[in-house]
């Protein structure tokens, strides 16, 4: 008996609490999702009856991958002319500008080596010498093109894994080639230029639409009126990711066709793990959030809003790192809605190297410690619906609140030998509960295998054996994001921080992985000096349970 009390105090603290957020959390979520969150049947709607949507695509330093993101929106089933593209180019060194106006004047943009920059600016062109665009404004229907020395463009989209010719676009495309102010004034000068449209979209540089895309959630639109705001599901694809050599340049094969990346082992791993990451967050985490009220963030890679929705804000602003989950929150203020729309989907390439994802966690965390200061009115506030009193506590609760017993938890399990308990038990426990979260994966993603698409599902079973390494991945994001929680408590205090948004990853990372050494430092001396005290109360309890 003496031993099934230690086992329930000791054990049942360290292995079971866990368990039983985690699980019990879990299946709330599964539950809510395949009972109301199913695919809904949305009413068509005739090609002339559409309203006009402007897509805003901001970009910085993308000439590798904003071609693909242009490609992929000149295929969209809907109707071209209704729809204004604006690409807003925020001070790239590169050639971003360049290729945006080749979409727009037809002319084709030769790639040149990075690190031989051009100090007067100027650009070669296969042989022809073109000069940087200037800062301005240049749309499609003020652009005359002479046909005669137009040189043909080739387009060709990798599109899932397949090659698909990208059409002339019919719509109206507007090239803002400003300064770098970052982000948030980026786009918000696109929302300037716009002109009428009912439906906006924010499109990341990055992202690659399914031809779908913008249909699907213009119909959730007309088919909710309340809806003020929606943002897509975001999955990650490796399918869309091309080939290049040393100098950035695109491979192409001996039939001159885009061929696909080519990843090693950590690159794969990876990207599986980042699919079934992004699977679980968006079509079980947000489609439950949806369904229940309580969606406090919208992707800053693929979202949209109804224009009346949005003059209702101030807009984007540059005081977090989050500018996306910062206007979010403005919406809400408002009283407006804020939903998800399964079958608007948009792809993202795989962040395919440590020290990136690193950074990208880190910034992620930053900004949600960021917005919860500036809208502090917000949390445990009734008068905001479920957002207020649910979403947005829940959200502190599970990943912020929770994150430093968890801290504690995962250092402390491993010094258990230390207070005399033996290595195989453990081992048992830790066993125990790897065996737990993978079925935990497993449950997740065979939820989300039953109302997902078809090429989904292909990708689903793809990845389907990595569910076995999903608890190792998420330790690891895990302790990325308690150095960004970490790094944003001990950095002086104030909101503003336009001026130090992260733009050079790998100098950040640098920089925070510093940050990370001194938390790890800091560990190791509480280790230390609390070692005695645990062991004293680990004695305590041992000899309340005997007598």
């Amino acid at each position: 008996m003496d031993g099934l009390w230690t086992f329930m105090l000791i054990w049942g603290v360290w292995i079971l609490l866990p368990i039983l957020v985690d699980g019990s959390d879990t299946l709330f979520r599964l539950f809510v999702v395949l009972i109301w969150g199913r695919k809904k049947t949305r009413p068509t709607v005739a090609d002339a009856e559409l309203p006009f949507v402007s897509i805003l695509v901001p970009a910085y330093n993308e000439e590798q991958v904003i071609d693909r993101c242009l490609n992929s929106i000149k295929l969209q089933d809907y109707p071209h002319d209704k729809m204004e593209v604006i690409v807003i180019n925020d001070g790239s060194s590169d050639l971003t500008a360049d290729k945006v106006l080749s979409h727009i004047d037809g002319r084709e943009v030769g790639m040149r080596d990075l690190n031989q920059r051009d100090p007067k600016g100027l650009m070669s062109d296969g042989g022809e010498v073109r000069r940087a665009v200037p800062p301005g404004v240049y749309r499609s229907k003020d652009i005359v093109v002479d046909e005669e020395s137009r040189r043909p463009k080739h387009d060709e989209a990798l599109m899932e894994g397949k090659y698909v010719d990208v059409p002339e676009f019919g719509g109206e495309m507007t090239l803002i080639n400003n300064r770098h102010y970052g982000k948030p004034t980026a786009l918000n000068s696109g929302i300037s230029q716009m002109n009428g449209s009912q439906i906006i979209f924010t499109v990341d540089s990055d992202v690659v639409l399914d031809a779908g895309a913008v249909r699907n959630m213009v119909y959730a639109f007309l088919d909710d009126p309340k809806l003020g705001a929606a943002t897509g599901h975001i999955e990650i694809s490796e399918d869309i990711v091309e080939e290049r050599d040393e100098l950035g340049n695109l491979v192409l094969d001996d039939e001159g066709h885009l061929i696909r990346k080519k990843m090693n082992f950590m690159q794969t791993a990876l990207t599986r793990l980042q699919f079934l990451e992004y699977l679980d967050a968006f079509r079980l985490g947000r489609q439950f959030q949806a369904t229940i009220g309580s969606a406090y963030i919208l992707a800053g890679a693929f979202s949209a809003f109804r224009r009346s929705t949005l003059m209702k804000t101030e807009l984007y602003k540059p005081r977090t790192v989050s500018e996306d989950f910062d206007l979010t929150v403005d919406i809400h203020e408002t009283g407006e809605k804020v939903g998800y729309v399964a079958e608007s989907k948009a792809l993202l390439a795989p962040v395919i190297n440590v020290n990136s994802l690193y950074s990208q966690r880190v910034r992620w965390c930053r900004g949600q410690l960021e917005v919860a200061g500036a809208h502090q009115k917000v949390i445990g506030n009734r008068r905001y619906g479920m957002v207020g009193w649910f979403g947005f506590p829940q959200m502190l609760i599970t990943d912020h609140t929770l994150s430093f017993p968890r801290l504690i938890w995962t250092i402390l399990i491993v010094m258990f030998p230390l207070f005399g308990y033996p290595v195989s038990t453990v081992t048992l426990a830790l066993l125990f509960t790897y065996a737990f979260y993978v079925v935990l994966s497993f449950m997740q993603t065979f939820a989300a295998y039953v109302i997902v698409d078809g090429e989904t599902k292909r990708k689903t079973e793809r990845a389907l054996g990595w569910c076995f390494a999903l608890p190792f991945y998420r330790l690891v994001v895990f302790y990325f994001r308690m150095s960004g929680y970490l790094r944003t408590l001990t950095e002086p205090a104030g909101w503003d921080i336009a001026s130090k948004t992260l733009v050079n990853a790998s100098a950040n990372v640098d920089r925070l992985k510093d940050g990370a050494a001194g938390m790890l430092r800091t560990f190791k001396r509480t280790a230390h000096a609390g070692a005695g005290i645990i062991r004293s109360v680990m004695m305590l309890l041992l000899l309340f349970v005997r007598d």
